[in-house]
Parts: structure tokens; sequence; C-alpha cells
């Protein structure tokens, strides 16, 4: 029995499962990494609506009108529709401050911040999705390269250090 290429080809399938393991492990990570790099900001109109949201995040999938629609009902059922509309417009128009809704986190900016300034500084909270393909990679490529050499250095000093011949 040739115990070198029986250990070599066993390397070869634990390496691919290895890395099979490794890119199944790490391709949840990397795709929400490129996912949130790949997102856009979205603006949030009302700080009013905005802190509704915060204490009661089971309306973050409603628009604007469904979530004052829902506060109207369920608090301000005793005050007439038109009036608590003029309430709310005038939180919003009081509001200071522009709210941006960026990878699934909120932003507040000074209200007079363009959307160019805003978009510069989100660029910044992005991590770069790469990074995390080069780990999986480093990982996935190095530890089998590893193995294979101190395998091939216990095969050889098992050998005798001797010197193959043909």
């Amino acid at each position: 029995m040739n115990w070198p290429r029986t250990l070599f080809r066993l390397w070869l399938v634990g390496t691919a499962l290895f890395v099979l393991g490794v890119v199944f492990a790490g391709y949840s990570i990397i795709k929400a990494e490129f996912d949130a790099a790949a997102s856009r900001p979205e603006a949030v109109s009302s700080s009013f609506l905005l802190e509704f949201r915060r204490l009661h995040p089971e309306y973050n999938g409603l628009s604007d009108a469904q979530v004052a629609d829902v506060v109207h009902k369920q608090f301000y059922s005793d005050m007439p529709r038109e009036q608590f509309d003029e309430k709310l417009a005038e939180k919003i128009d009081a509001s200071k401050t522009k709210t941006v809704k960026f990878q699934g986190r909120l932003y507040e900016y000074p209200a007079d911040a363009t959307d160019d300034e805003i978009a510069a500084v989100l660029k910044n909270t992005v991590k770069n999705p790469w990074a995390s393909v080069r780990v999986v990679a480093a990982i996935a490529i190095s530890i089998p390269l590893l193995v294979l050499i101190l395998g091939a250095s216990l095969v050889w000093a098992l050998s005798g250090f001797a010197v193959a011949r043909r």
C-alpha cells in the first residue's frame, strides 16, 4: 500500500469538505454585508412618528399615514381627526432634524443637511464586504495548506528522511 498517495487522497477529500464547510458557515455573514452595502438610505419624515416607531417596532413596515391612523385610533380616538392632523403637522414642522433610515438603523442629521452630505457620512458607516470574503478565503486555503505541509513533513520524517527512489 502506498501511504503517501493514500494520505494525499484523504487530504484532497478532507480539503474539499473543509472548504465547503467554511463557505457554508461564512455565506450568511457575507451575504448580509453585501446586502447592507447595496442598501440605500430612506428618509423618515416625522420625528414624532419616528419616536413612535422606536417605541413600537411592529409598525416599522407601515407608511407614515398608516402609522398616524394607528396613533389616532389607539391614543387620540377622543379627538376629532382634523384636530389630530393639525397637531401632528405642528409636531412635524417643529422638528429640527432630518431622520434617515439606513441598514436598519436610524440616523438623525440637522434639517438643513443636504442629501450629498448625509450620503458622505453614511458611506463611512458601510463595512467593506470584500474584507469578509478575503478572511473566509484565507481560512479556506491556509488551514488545508498547513495540514498538507505538516502531513508531508510527517510522512517524510516517518520514512526515515529518505529521498524517494524510483
